[in-house]
C-alpha cells in the first residue's frame, strides 16, 4: 500500500497523474482521476477503470461493485465515462498465487441480473470480462498477441452473432481499486456460449456445451474411459463444465463421445471420417497451427475450450483458445523457452486424441492441410512483417502512455523481471517468431501436396496423376458427393446441396423431367460452379463426362494390384504411360464402405430420368463398369479424378 501511494504521489507531482476530488467536474463529467501527457494537450494515456467493491475481493466469491470506464478523446481532449454495477471476484488459475491478480467482472442490471455491456466497442453480447493482470509475462502481450494472430486468420465454421469470431479482442487499460492504483491490465471480453455462438438451454434442454481442461490427469488426453458422468457432475475425469450453469449427462454426452471412440483401432479412412464426425476439420488445423506459429508450450487441452454450439442439431466440437501466455518464447512463469518449432513435440497437444494420429500418420492428410494453410499464411497475415508490426505497435502503445514504466515501478520482480521498456520486451519477441517462421517453413514445406500432374494416356483427354483431394497416386483422397464441393461427415438426402429436406427434391440438374415437385431446367451435366475439380484445382482442370470415364475404360489396359501400401487398378493408355486408379469404396451416411475393395468415381453427368443419382465409374478386382453404374446417389460420397484437354 505504502509502495502504491508514493507511486501515485510521484506521478501526481510530475504532473503525469491528477487526481480529483468527487464533484470536480470536466466537460460534464465527474473526473475520478485522470492520466494525461505531462505538458502536452495531445491524450497518450491508455482507457482507465475504476472498480470500488462493497467488501474484500478474493477467489470464487463475487463481491458486489461499481465499475467505472474513463477515456479521453484524443482530438478533443474530452473525458468521457460511464458507470455500471456489477459482481467481482480475482480470477486466473497461475494469478491466484501472484499479488497482482487478474479479475473477472460480471455486470448487472438494477435487479441483480446478468446485463450486456459493451466496453470500448469490443463486442455487445458480453456481460462476462476479464481484467487479464498478465503477471507471469514479462512482456504483458503473450496473450494479446496469440488471440489477435488466431483472429486474423480463423473463424467458426458456422454463423454466428460476432461475425464468427472465436478468439478473445482486447484493450490495454489502467486499473485502480477502491483508490488504488494496480497497474497495467488488459479489458478482456470472455470466450463464451455468445462468443462461440451456442444456442442457450430453455426449458431444461440442454443445447450448448463447453467444456475445459480442470486439472493435468489421464482425462485431458482422451484416454478411453468406462465410467461416465452423472446429472449435476460439474467436473468429470480431469475435465469442467463451463457452459451450462447446471450440467446433466446428457450434457456431458458429446465429451463422453470422445473417450469411448475407439481412436487407436481404426483403419486410416475410418479414423478421418471419426474425426471428420466429432470435429470440425479446418478448425483443428487452424488451432493446431497457431500452436506451432505462437510456440505453445502448455499441456494437452489445458487453456482450450471444447465447445458443441447445438449437441441436438450438428453434434461437432470446435477447439477455442482461452489462455495463450505460455508463447513467444516464454514460459507461463516469464522464463526464455526459445524451442524450435515441431510437428510432434514443443507443445503436447500432439499428445492427445484425435492430434496424435493425425500427426503420427501423414497419410491421414493432416499434416498436408497444415502445410498447405502455413503456405496460404505466411507471407500474408501471419508474415514476419505483420507480426512484428503488431508486436510493436502494441509496445509503442504501452511505452508513449507511460502505462509500462508505472507498471514496472509497481510490479518489476513481482513475480517476474520486465525490461525497461515494452520495446524491448518486444524485440526478443519479434526476433524470436522472425526465427520461428523460418523453422516452421522448414517443418511443413516437405509436406505440401505436389500439384496434379496432367497425363496423357493417348486419349482425348489427359488424366490427372492422383485423386482429387490426395497427396500422391495410391491416396484415396477426397470423398465428395456429385456436385459438392468439400468432404464432410455424413453424406445423407438430408444434408445434400442441391436437394431440400429428408426426401428427394432436386433443385439443379433435373433435365427436362416431368416428375412432381420439380422444376426442369435442362440442365444434366455440371457447371463449373458446381465442378469440385474446377473449382479446388482451377485452369483447365474439371470431372470427366461419362463418355471420357467409358474412354478410359474401352480404351486402356487396366491391370489389378494389390500390395501393402496399395490396392485398385494400374491404367495404361496407347501412349504406354499410365495413371493409378485406387479402390476408394464410397460413404453413405457416417459410413466410409468398400474400402481397398471396390472403386467408386464420379462423372459430371447426371442420370436425369431417375433424378437422385449420377452415372459413375465403379470396379471391383474382377469387374469394370463402363461408367454406366445406376445406383449411385448424389449424395453418396465418391473420389474424383479430374482431367483435362491436351494441347
Amino acid at each position: 500500500m505504502r509502495k502504491t501511494l508514493l507511486l501515485t504521489a510521484a506521478l501526481v507531482f510530475c504532473g503525469i497523474v491528477t487526481v480529483r476530488a468527487a464533484g470536480d467536474e470536466k466537460n460534464g463529467h465527474t473526473a475520478l482521476w485522470g492520466v494525461v501527457a505531462a505538458g502536452s494537450h495531445a491524450q497518450t494515456s491508455l482507457p482507465r477503470i475504476m472498480i470500488k467493491a462493497a467488501e474484500e475481493v478474493s477467489h470464487g466469491k463475487k463481491v458486489k461493485a461499481t465499475f467505472t470506464l474513463e477515456q479521453t478523446d484524443e482530438a478533443t481532449g474530452r473525458i468521457t465515462t460511464e458507470t455500471h454495477s456489477c459482481r467481482v471476484s480475482y480470477g486466473g488459475e497461475s494469478s491466484s498465487s501472484y499479488d497482482k491478480k487478474s479479475w473477472n467482472v460480471n455486470f448487472i442490471d438494477e435487479n441483480g441480473k446478468e446485463q450486456y455491456v459493451n466496453l470500448l466497442g469490443m463486442r455487445g453480447n458480453c456481460s462476462k470480462w476479464i481484467l487479464d493482470a498478465a503477471a507471469g509475462d514479462r512482456s504483458r502481450m503473450h496473450n494479446r498477441m496469440a488471440m489477435d494472430v488466431l483472429a486474423s486468420y480463423s473463424r467458426l465454421p458456422y454463423e454466428t452473432d460476432n461475425a464468427r469470431r472465436y478468439a478473445s479482442k482486447g484493450r490495454y487499460i489502467e486499473l485502480w481499486a477502491n483508490g488504488e492504483y494496480k497497474g497495467l491490465f488488459c479489458l478482456t471480453d470472455r470466450i463464451n456460449r455468445e462468443l462461440l455462438g451456442g444456442t442457450a438451454t430453455t426449458d431444461g434442454q440442454t443445447r450448448c456445451v463447453i467444456y475445459t481442461v480442470k486439472n493435468y490427469g489421464p482425462g485431458n488426453y482422451l484416454n478411453p474411459y468406462k465410467e461416465g458422468p452423472a446429472d449435476g457432475d460439474e467436473n468429470w475425469n480431469s475435465w469442467e463444465m463451463k457452459y451450462p450453469d447446471e450440467p446433466t449427462a446428457a450434457a456431458w454426452q458429446p465429451l463422453l463421445n470422445l473417450f469411448n471412440a475407439s481412436w487407436d483401432d481404426m483403419p486410416n479412412d475410418e479414423y478421418v471420417t471419426t474425426v471428420r464426425r466429432y470435429f470440425y476439420w479446418d478448425n483443428l488445423v487452424d488451432v493446431y497451427l497457431l500452436t506451432m506459429v505462437c510456440g505453445l508450450a502448455d499441456v494437452g487441452y489445458k487453456n482450450i475450450y471444447l465447445a458443441c454450439p447445438d449437441i441436438t442439431k450438428d453434434g461437432r466440437c470446435v477447439l477455442a483458445p482461452v489462455d495463450m501466455d505460455y508463447t513467444f518464447g516464454c514460459t507461463w512463469n516469464g522464463c526464455y523457452w526459445d524451442e524450435k518449432p515441431q510437428l510432434r513435440g514443443g507443445n503436447t497437444l500432439h499428445f492427445v486424441r484425435p492430434f496424435y494420429r493425425l500427426l503420427r500418420d501423414k497419410d491421414l492428410g493432416f499434416i498436408a492441410a497444415l502445410a498447405e494453410r502455413w503456405a496460404a499464411l505466411r507471407d500474408n497475415v501471419l508474415s514476419v512483417a505483420s507480426v512484428t508490426a503488431l508486436i510493436n505497435g502494441y509496445a509503442q502503445l504501452l511505452d508513449e502512455s507511460g502505462a509500462w514504466q508505472r507498471e514496472r515501478e509497481l510490479w518489476n520482480y513481482n513475480p517476474v523481471s520486465t525490461d525497461a521498456t515494452a520495446s524491448e520486451a518486444a524485440r526478443y519477441m519479434t526476433e524470436w517468431y522472425a526465427n520461428s517462421h523460418k523453422a516452421i517453413s522448414q517443418l511443413l514445406d516437405p509436406y505440401l501436396p505436389m500439384a496434379h500432374q496432367a497425363v496423357d494416356l493417348g486419349l482425348s483427354v489427359a488424366w490427372a496423376d492422383r485423386n482429387l483431394g490426395a497427396e500422391r497416386p495410391e491416396a484415396v483422397g477426397y470423398m465428395l458427393a456429385w456436385g459438392e464441393l468439400e468432404p464432410k461427415s455424413e453424406y445423407t438426402l438430408g444434408s445434400y446441396r442441391l436437394g431440400i429436406g429428408k426426401y428427394w427434391h432436386p433443385t439443379k440438374y433435373v433435365g427436362n423431367s416431368q416428375a412432381s415437385d420439380t422444376t426442369p431446367d435442362g440442365k444434366s451435366r455440371l457447371e463449373a460452379e458446381d465442378d469440385a475439380a474446377t473449382q479446388m484445382l482451377g485452369g483447365k482442370w474439371r470431372m470427366p463426362t461419362r463418355e471420357e470415364l467409358t474412354e478410359l475404360v474401352e480404351k486402356c489396359q487396366w491391370q489389378w494390384v494389390a500390395n501393402s501400401d496399395s490396392l485398385g487398378y494400374r491404367v495404361t493408355g496407347p501412349s504406354g504411360r499410365s495413371i493409378f486408379l485406387p479402390a476408394t469404396g464410397f460413404c453413405t451416411g457416417k459410413r466410409h464402405l468398400l474400402t481397398r475393395a471396390e472403386g467408386f468415381y464420379w462423372s459430371s453427368d447426371a442420370i436425369t430420368y431417375l433424378l437422385d443419382v449420377a452415372f459413375a465409374l465403379r470396379f471391383t478386382p474382377r469387374i469394370i463398369n463402363q461408367a454406366n453404374y445406376k445406383e449411385t446417389p448424389r449424395s453418396n460420397g465418391c473420389a474424383i479424378r479430374a482431367v483435362q484437354h491436351t494441347e
